[in-house]
């Protein structure tokens, strides 16, 4: 199912090719036009679309837990555990290469 957002940004895009198209064939006295009109406004409405739904955002959120433990036999030494959780959203694929972690003393 659709976003009511994504379905009102569909209908604003072929809203505004129809104007783009109208505009070119009754001002711009050439049928030419309409060839460069509609892919410049197609590329466009492509572009705030994606911009408005999301594009170019992570939609993920990361939680970091750590524990201690003590090592048994050496003082004053523990052994570090981190639990990381990724969640993507919705919108998006999310590729993971690789996860580093560094500490310093």
């Amino acid at each position: 199912m659709k976003k009511p957002t994504q379905v009102l940004l569909v209908i604003i895009g072929v809203l505004d090719i129809a104007t783009a198209v109208f505009v070119a064939l009754r001002y711009m006295n050439g049928k030419e036009i309409v060839v460069t009109v509609i892919p410049a406004m197609i590329a466009f409405n492509f572009f705030m679309y994606k911009l408005l739904t999301g594009w170019l955002i992570a939609n993920m959120t990361v939680k970091i837990e750590g524990t201690r433990q003590p090592v048994s036999g050496e003082k004053g030494k523990d052994h570090l555990g981190l639990k990381v959780t990724l969640t993507k959203g919705s919108i998006d694929s999310v590729w993971v290469d690789r996860i580093e972690i560094r500490l310093k003393e």
